[in-house]
């Protein structure tokens, strides 16, 4: 309903003539019942707002203008460890990631107290939450969900934490399943040599496969082995 006291006034011949709020409301409906009396039948500007609708979704923008995250580098607040670097006093320190700088292809660090580091992809280690351990010989572990996991790329074992009083439990990658949204390197696919070594993101995990979104590609169906924790 039209709010209390307003009125429509229509001049014509320089006197004015007014109706009172029923009668305004009443062609009110009746001018727009069939949506937008200005629009054309082949309105242009249908076609731009369409246009720019599916430029959004191909670029990865979601609305309210925010980019989707992309699937091949660590998000905002990702738990990491440092490892490698030549400033040996930083090798495990534990951080989360404050950005990637594109341009110097270097992940922002922030490891507390104000202090951070801009270091190389190889040197960081992503802490993975609730990776869950499947296949192994020890069925007292099968089942079992880490409270954290990393990759060592020297001994090519995921160290699993929290899933006995022993300490860290060393484990092969076909023995760990990933959670969806963990970032991965693809690695030992044999069939498409080309994708070894590019990072994406685990969609879904179907049977003894991950399904890994790579930019530019379509969905990747590879072994738990093929696809580690960046």
């Amino acid at each position: 309903p039209m709010d209390g006291g307003v009125k429509f006034t229509f001049s014509s011949g320089g006197g004015g003539r007014s109706m009172d709020n029923a009668r305004a409301e009443e062609l009110f409906r009746q001018f727009f019942s069939q949506g937008d009396p200005f629009r054309s039948a082949d309105d242009p500007f249908d076609d731009i707002f369409a246009g720019l609708s599916g430029l959004r979704r191909s670029t990865g923008i979601a609305s309210g203008g925010r980019r989707a995250p992309r699937a091949d580098v660590l998000p905002h607040g990702t738990p990491v460890r440092l490892c490698d670097l030549s400033q040996a006093n930083f090798n495990g320190a534990s951080g989360t990631i404050d950005q990637w700088d594109e341009a110097r292809g270097r992940y922002v660090v922030s490891l507390g107290k104000g202090v951070s580091l801009a270091v190389r992809t190889q040197n960081v280690s992503q802490v993975v939450a609730e990776a869950r351990v499947v296949g192994t010989s020890q069925p007292q572990l099968n089942g079992r969900v880490a409270a954290a996991a990393t990759f060592d790329r020297a001994t090519k074992r995921y160290r699993m934490e929290g899933l006995t009083s022993k300490g860290v439990v060393a484990l092969k990658p076909e023995n760990v399943i990933l959670p969806q949204r963990t970032r991965v390197t693809i690695q030992d696919v044999i069939s498409r040599p080309q994708l070894n070594g590019r990072a994406g993101s685990i969609r879904d995990v179907e049977g003894d496969r991950y399904v890994v979104d790579l930019p530019g590609e379509a969905p990747l169906k590879v072994r738990f082995h093929a696809a580690v924790a960046c």
